[in-house]
């Protein structure tokens, strides 16, 4: 991880002030078109699921204040974050995995299967709900029974190591006009990140939901 110099960053003063906040994030909610998504999941007999998440961390980590972390009152820049994500073990019970994203896509999608299968057979049930010292992350969960509009994420309060970490989730796909379009929230840290980071992030997504085989390669 390489620390920024907190002293000599353009952003300090937002940063300080926005750290202040009990509760420093934002979301931003908006309609994606993943029609050409899922008829490349098809094509390949691969899981939607794993699919977005692989194209939400190849997108989040192409944004370097998505990829910075707070650690002990310091700020990091991360090389790249993995995917956490919750996954069902059946319809109304659920757990938590994380898979590494340096792979290129279909090794990742084999990945997931993998991991999941293995867990749903034999479910591990963990000590803690998550592991809050982990800050190389991007937090990944899917509510695919309701076409929402807009999410609340839960954020702990006075907890930075936690809330520095985005989150992002995504809900039932629907039919519109012939195309199929979904609703996804990004939630990041106000004081690392701005609006527009953010907007940039679903820039870059919804050009991986279009063209997803221009994408599929391993992380440098």
């Amino acid at each position: 991880m390489k620390e920024i110099d907190i002293n000599s960053w353009e952003r300090k003063t937002h940063y300080e002030w926005f750290s202040s906040f009990d509760n420093p994030c934002f979301a931003i909610a908006v309609r994606m078109d993943v029609t050409r998504l899922l008829e490349f999941c098809k094509k390949n007999n691969t899981s939607s699921f794993a699919s977005v998440m692989f194209f939400v961390a190849k997108a989040l980590n192409s944004i370097k204040p998505l990829r910075y972390r707070i650690l002990e009152g310091k700020v990091y820049e991360i090389p790249r974050a993995n995917v956490a994500y919750t996954f069902s073990v059946r319809k109304d019970f659920f757990l938590n995995n994380r898979t590494n994203t340096a792979t290129d896509y279909f090794e990742f999608c084999r990945l997931v299967k993998e991991q999941t299968t293995r867990l749903r057979e034999n479910p591990v049930l963990p000590k803690e709900f998550n592991n809050t010292t982990i800050v190389d992350d991007i937090y990944c969960s899917c509510v695919p029974w309701v076409d929402f509009v807009s999410v609340s994420e839960p954020v702990p309060e006075r907890m930075p190591e936690n809330s520095c970490i985005p989150r992002v989730s995504w809900g039932k796909y629907t039919e519109e006009n012939g195309r199929t379009r979904c609703t996804f929230s990004i939630t990041a840290n106000h004081s690392l990140a701005d609006g527009y980071d953010v907007s940039q992030a679903f820039i870059l997504l919804q050009e991986m939901f279009d063209c997803p085989e221009n994408f599929t390669e391993q992380e440098a």
